[in-house]
This record gives structure tokens, C-alpha cells and sequence, in this order.
């Protein structure tokens, strides 16, 4: 295992250009650079910025896509670095941390992942070796380039580029228990289900709409996907968000699946940018499907639960990232958690009533219950008022 020091080259998952690392000065050395440590992790002083952010729980990038109606729109980088490094070897220490080591990776908090490309340990390269290694990264840059298609006739076409894309993801994929495998139904009123380990059915029209809508995109005409075309995609992207929860599939009760739905089509809609910049596109067709799908089934309950961010003037981002966070992470049967929590942590603990009540967890049950039932809006406000909450 190699040794990284100060001139490391990094490379965000969602960054646009690969920073140098600086290390921390430990009077230890490599090839006359300081070596580095787990503990050289803190943002712009050792991690520097990766150009510009392109993930959506990035605040700045998040704003900025939805305010260009929902083109990707990248801001400039300032890591959210964790602590610290991921500990390859614990015995090597440098200054009572262990050495930071090439295989080593860092979590971004706004979604990103950063790994260690070179470990900087090279003084000077000779012409000849100059132009190997420029081969080399050349070669290593084509492994894990994803190649769009103009032909996606077999499901099994579909099949090999998702695999491809989640073979290229960090530790968030898009497929957490088993690579996707697409499929027809032909259920009525569906438009399409999973079972959480990759397999994904869609109904005969979308899927038809999904092949058309990529081979557009491979042939860079994804300005010309149609309406329909582009409520398939978000359909596809619904079932793939299913896919990204780390418990997986469970058994639900009825009132569970209800707020389930609820959280993952919410999500969903909100990450739509981010499926889309990962097929190669820069402006995401139909940009209304962000906040507005009337197609599904679970639109009203959307609307309601976005209708009372709105009333209770929440912020949008921190309700969004703390929805995606636990959507991922907590198990199905606790999305009502993830319902409550992502309001409480929008800002909602601070919010004071018009009377003084507090939106206890019992108001706050209500309110998610009311939403995930699909109820307008009107009954919900009724709600609110009738309990004080809000004028």
C-alpha cells in the first residue's frame, strides 16, 4: 500500500476538477513532502475545492438548480468534510494518527465521496514514463466512462447501463441490494413497482417511453424528450429510489406504505436532477416534474406535505436533505420518523404557534397523517388553525 503525502491528487464524486491535498507539517517526510495523516481531512485547510459541487444536498447547488428550473447548476466547492480519513492501517501512525494510506476515503457531508487518485509521492517523471502515465490515467478515465447507447431495444440494454452507473457510484448507490433487472406488467392502474433488490416492472407505455427518452439521450438529443417521455424517466427514478434504501424491503402495514410513498416520491422528484446528470444530461427535461407529478398516485400526498413546509415557512433544503438522509437509511416501517423529522429539522423546533401551542408530537402525527392520506389542502389548513398553529 502506498503512502500519500502533501501533492495528492483527490477526487470528489461530485466535484468537477481533482484538488492537491496539503498536509498538515508532522517534521515526518516523503520524497521531501510531509507526510500525511487520517487527521489531514479539514476543509480548505488539507482538502481544498474540488471546482464546483454538483450534488443536490449541496444548499448553494440546490438553490441554484431550482431556481434555473431545474437545470443542474453546480456552485462552487467548499468541502463538508467529516472526520476523518478511513483507517487502512492502524499500526502504521504518523504524530499518534495512522498514516493515510491510497485506498483511503473521505465523506463529504453534502453527498460526495473523496478518494486518492495519486498518492503525491513522485518527485520527477521522465519524458518517457510522463507519457505511460498519462496513458495509464487515460485508461483508467475509460473504465469508468458510461457510454450512452443510441439502441435500447432489450430491457437487458437498460439492465447493463444502470449496472454500470452504480458500479461507478460511491457508498450511495442507486441499487443497494442486487443490480437492476427491468420488466413489463401488465397490471391495471400501475405504472410500475420493484422489489427492492433490483428488480423494477414498469407498465408496457413507460417502459417503451424509458427506452425512447435514453436513446435520445445517447444520441445528445435530449431536448427533444417529450412530455411523456420524461413522466416515464421520473416513474423509473421513483423505483430506483425504492431501490437506494440500505434496510431494504419489509413488511408494511397500510397506514406505513401510505407515509412511505409519500417520503420516497418527495424525494424522488427532488433528486429527478441528479438522475439525470448521471446519463450525461446538463438540463433536466420537464423541470415541473420536480414539484408537480399528476400522473402518480401519490401527488396529493406531496402536494399536502409540501403545502405545509410552505405554511410553516421551513427551510426547503434542510427538509429535503434530512428526508433523503433517513429515506436511505431508516428502515420502511419508520418513514413516519423520517416524515416528522425532516420538518422538525426544516426549522419547525424554532416555529412558534399564533397561540403559543407547541406542535407537539401528536399535532405533528396528525399533520403527516393528514398528508399521507392524500387530503387537500384546505382540510389541512383547517387543521392547523383549529389547533393554533398557525393565524
Amino acid at each position: 500500500m502506498e503512502y500519500v503525502c502533501t501533492g495528492a491528487t483527490l477526487k470528489c464524486t461530485m466535484g468537477t476538477s481533482c484538488p492537491k491535498l496539503k498536509a498538515t507539517p508532522k517534521n515526518v517526510s516523503l520524497t521531501g513532502k510531509d507526510q500525511a495523516n487520517i487527521a489531514d481531512y479539514v476543509s480548505m485547510k488539507n482538502v481544498p475545492s474540488f471546482g464546483r459541487c454538483r450534488s443536490l444536498g449541496y444548499p448553494p447547488t440546490a438553490s441554484a438548480t431550482a431556481a434555473n428550473h431545474g437545470k443542474l447548476t453546480p456552485m462552487p466547492c467548499v468541502p463538508g468534510t467529516c472526520p476523518k480519513w478511513k483507517a487502512i492501517d492502524k499500526d502504521s501512525l504518523i504524530c499518534g494518527e495512522p498514516a493515510l494510506l491510497k485506498p483511503a476515503t473521505l465523506k463529504c457531508m453534502y453527498g460526495g465521496t473523496i478518494s486518492i487518485v495519486d498518492p503525491g509521492q513522485t518527485l520527477e517523471i521522465k519524458s518517457s514514463e510522463t507519457k505511460q502515465l498519462n496513458i495509464n490515467e487515460t485508461n483508467a478515465n475509460k473504465k469508468k466512462q458510461i457510454i450512452i447507447k443510441t439502441d435500447y431495444s432489450k430491457n437487458s440494454d437498460l439492465d447493463n447501463l444502470f449496472k454500470s452507473i452504480n458500479s461507478n457510484l460511491g457508498e450511495e448507490k442507486w441499487f443497494e441490494h442486487g443490480d437492476m433487472k427491468i420488466s413489463i406488467t401488465d397490471k391495471d392502474d400501475v405504472n410500475g413497482f420493484t422489489y427492492m433488490d433490483g428488480r423494477i416492472s414498469l407498465s408496457r407505455d413507460r417502459l417503451d417511453n424509458v427506452k425512447i427518452a435514453i436513446k435520445k439521450i445517447g444520441e445528445e438529443k435530449s431536448e427533444t424528450i417529450t412530455f411523456s417521455e420524461a413522466d416515464a424517466m421520473a416513474t423509473l427514478w421513483h423505483e430506483i429510489t425504492h431501490n437506494r434504501n440500505k434496510p431494504g424491503n419489509m413488511k408494511l402495514t397500510e397506514e406505513q406504505v401510505k407515509v412511505m410513498e409519500m417520503m420516497n416520491e418527495f424525494v424522488a422528484r427532488k433528486t429527478l436532477p441528479e438522475f439525470y446528470s448521471q446519463l450525461g444530461c446538463d438540463t433536466m427535461p420537464y423541470p415541473e416534474f420536480i414539484n408537480n407529478r399528476d400522473s402518480t398516485g401519490y401527488n396529493r400526498r406531496v402536494l399536502s406535505y409540501e403545502f405545509v413546509i410552505e405554511k410553516f415557512n421551513l427551510n426547503k433544503n434542510k427538509v429535503y436533505e434530512s428526508a433523503k438522509k433517513n429515506l436511505f437509511n431508516l428502515k420502511y416501517t419508520e418513514q413516519e420518523t423520517t416524515a416528522m423529522q425532516a420538518l422538525i429539522d426544516g426549522g419547525l423546533a424554532n416555529y412558534k404557534s399564533v397561540n403559543g401551542n407547541t406542535i407537539n408530537k401528536e399535532r405533528l402525527k396528525n399533520i403527516i397523517k393528514l398528508c399521507s392520506m392524500g387530503v387537500d389542502k384546505i382540510t389541512i389548513e383547517n387543521y392547523m388553525k383549529k389547533e393554533g398553529l398557525i393565524p
